[in-house]
């Protein structure tokens, strides 16, 4: 490990040997200090070249003052959503399970629900109360609706994976199998 100063706060702390020639601050927070005023190279009214970033980096602070206005007030692209490279129709898959994005929905986390959830719903026609739970039968990815089952509390759908008949009949809410 090498010992180096900081730029900003004159502390001293380790780095690597491989960040000898990258490491000037000991904190993001000494880095952040030391953008202060100093003009921000991200244009997004123009695509720039490496030579004249290069030159805006060594101080020609009337270049980009003069450059920069037109970009000012031009809003960000929303690169989120649909408008992602990366969008598949809101369907993610997390921990074996199918969500949706579904940002409307009442039980909705972070704007997604478990398709599970939502397919039940479409045939109980109403949504689901905040203590019954979803039951796969098989693969928790497989959501088609005589794969599911619906219990009225975590007690019943423990009970049912320990000893099936255990289950008095009131606590199934939805039984797919008998679709």
């Amino acid at each position: 490990m090498i010992k180096i100063k900081c730029l900003i706060c004159n502390k001293f702390f380790f780095i690597k040997p491989s960040r000898k020639n990258t490491a000037k601050y000991c904190s993001s927070n000494c880095y952040g200090k030391s953008k202060i005023g100093k003009p921000n190279f991200y244009c997004l009214g123009k695509s720039r070249s490496k030579e004249t970033i290069k030159k805006m980096r060594k101080g020609m602070e009337k270049y980009w003052h003069i450059h920069s206005h037109p970009c000012k007030n031009k809003k960000l692209p929303q690169f989120s959503g649909e408008n992602s490279s990366n969008w598949n129709g809101g369907k993610t898959i997390s921990r074996g399970y199918v969500w949706l994005r579904k940002p409307n929905h009442p039980h909705a986390h972070n704007g997604y629900i478990k398709e599970a959830s939502f397919m039940v719903e479409k045939y109980l026609g109403r949504y689901l109360l905040p203590g019954e739970v979803v039951h796969h039968r098989s693969k928790k990815d497989d959501n088609r609706p005589h794969m599911l089952m619906v219990f009225s509390n975590n007690s019943a759908h423990m009970r049912f994976h320990h000893n099936p008949s255990n289950v008095k009949p009131d606590e199934i809410i939805f039984d797919g199998s008998k679709l």
